[in-house]
């Protein structure tokens, strides 16, 4: 026998099946290899999967913390389906483990009377309805189910496994941490190899995220973990200094995205982070919105007249592509969104209230498109893509009540990060920190929202309800240890 870290002893018989195992495998792949059947050496892979699938899923839960950035994706012509490979398979093993958990356990969905569960739950059932009256049904039941792997697992195996200790919340964000911060740096290297041609950021994110955009998207929700955990006074001084050097890898990663939206959005977020942060009151912040609100209602008409004339063009060089911002006369891209916006207005007042189907704007769009605000890239095909909202998309699709339950969760998830994080920071820093680094992660995204929609892409996707699970076990922790805090009390008293 022989003993492991823990000092425990290896039983001999152990060790052998190990070996054998080990030499049968070898054998295994060096014939295949003489045949040039080369998948074979996916098979230790595949049985050490199918291990912690069936026996420690929070170790494969995890492990997609790495696998999701660094996967590829990849279109099956012939079967008109894109997968991110290996993320999506895995996703939909853990779809079906999930769905055996609900069935198996006595209490299914675990935290159903939390109003994240439940916006999320709508959504879904909303979807579902949806479909029975899609015009495309085909197209919406597979959307029903792709939408399906990507939140059930990200959440409803999130929330138990976040619940059961802080160290599994800080181990995924770690690790998802660490996999942007080597793509953001693999990107970086390959983007100076073009001598950081502006033009050409779309190509430096790639083969790992297909769009400049996506790739800001992603970078969006991990660049407040790094910038509020070096801030972290619970964290060590050297962690502190790891932290403030992964931030300031993944804001230069961002700033050579070129993604117009993630900068506007993130900055925005940070920027609500630190107030919260330093602990200004809410009645400030509230005064502040509503001076702004009322400035720019006042000067409505003088600010469009001047983003019409804006004539900065998006991608000619950095200096343009940032005031191209505000440009809604002449910049392809500013013009094209507004394009899809007005479409998917159009489709929803065709279909008010169980929308054209989940999934079918892209199919459908076409014939809605005004001759005023089509551009030369727009298609009468209607191939080329989805709505650029996460709100607009869902009111073309699912109805005035689908966008409704889309705005609804983003509320609950915003509201409960907020109150949390005032209740946490002087009970848990760390809690509290985390909680405020994915709330501020989720406001940056779906301010994002607004202009772009990712949440059909596992690499946002699966992040996004993640940061959904960590609120919503962070909230039942801490009604846990106010129970727990209240019995101790009480025993005392006796």
């Amino acid at each position: 026998m022989i003993k492991n870290k823990s000092n425990k002893l290896i039983p001999n018989k152990t060790i052998l099946w190990i070996v054998l195992a080990a030499i049968i495998l070898a054998a295994v792949n060096t014939i295949a290899m003489g045949f040039e059947i080369y998948f074979v050496v996916l098979i230790p892979f595949i049985l050490l999967l199918l291990f912690y699938y069936f026996f420690s899923y929070e170790k494969l839960f995890l492990a997609l913390a790495v696998i999701i950035p660094f996967s590829i994706s990849l279109e099956l012509v012939d079967y008109n389906l894109a997968l991110s490979i290996p993320s999506e398979p895995i996703l939909f093993l853990l779809l079906i483990l999930t769905i055996y958990r609900f069935i198996s356990t006595s209490s299914p969905i675990g935290y159903s009377n939390h109003s994240i569960t439940i916006t999320i739950a709508i959504y879904f059932i909303w979807l579902i309805i949806s479909s029975f009256f899609s015009q495309m049904p085909l197209v919406s039941w597979k959307f029903v189910l792709a939408r399906a792997w990507l939140v059930f697992p990200a959440f409803f195996l999130g929330v138990p496994m976040f619940f059961k200790d802080i160290k599994y919340q800080k181990y995924f964000l770690n690790l998802f941490l660490v996999s942007l911060v080597i793509i953001a740096v693999i990107s970086t290297i390959k983007h100076a190899t073009y001598g950081f041609d502006f033009k050409l950021s779309y190509l430096a994110c790639q083969p790992f995220y297909r769009d400049h955009t996506i790739y800001g998207a992603a970078l969006s929700l991990m660049i407040p973990y790094a910038f509020f955990q070096t801030f972290n006074s619970k964290n060590i001084f050297n962690n502190r200094i790891l932290y403030f050097i992964c931030f300031l890898i993944l804001i230069l990663a961002l700033i050579l995205s070129s993604s117009r939206a993630a900068w506007v959005s993130t900055a925005v977020a940070l920027g609500v982070g630190i107030i919260i942060f330093l602990g200004i009151k809410f009645r400030y912040i509230l005064l502040a919105l509503v001076i702004v609100a009322t400035t720019i209602m006042m000067n409505y008409q003088s600010i469009k007249y001047q983003m019409e004339r804006n004539t900065n063009v998006s991608r000619k060089n950095a200096s343009s592509h940032v005031r191209s911002i505000t440009n809604i006369s002449t910049d392809l891209s500013n013009t094209e969104r507004i394009n899809r916006w007005v479409s998917a207005i159009r489709i929803s007042k065709d279909y008010p209230i169980v929308g054209s189907g989940p999934g079918t704007y892209q199919f459908i769009y076409a014939p809605y498109q005004l001759p005023q605000y089509q551009t030369y890239i727009s298609t009468n095909v209607g191939n080329k893509g989805n709505a650029h909202s996460e709100f607009l998309g869902p009111l073309s699709e699912t109805g005035i009540p689908g966008m409704l339950t889309v705005v609804a969760i983003v509320f609950s998830l915003l509201i409960t990060g907020f109150r949390l994080f005032f209740k946490l920071k002087h009970l848990d820093k760390n809690r509290a920190m985390i909680v405020l680094s994915v709330t501020i992660a989720l406001l940056a995204y779906f301010l994002h929202g607004f202009l772009n929609n990712y949440l059909e892409n596992d690499k946002i996707a699966f992040p996004v309800w993640s940061y959904a699970a960590i609120l919503t076990a962070n909230y039942y922790w801490l009604h846990w240890y106010k129970k727990e805090a209240e019995l101790d009390e009480s025993q005392i008293n006796e």
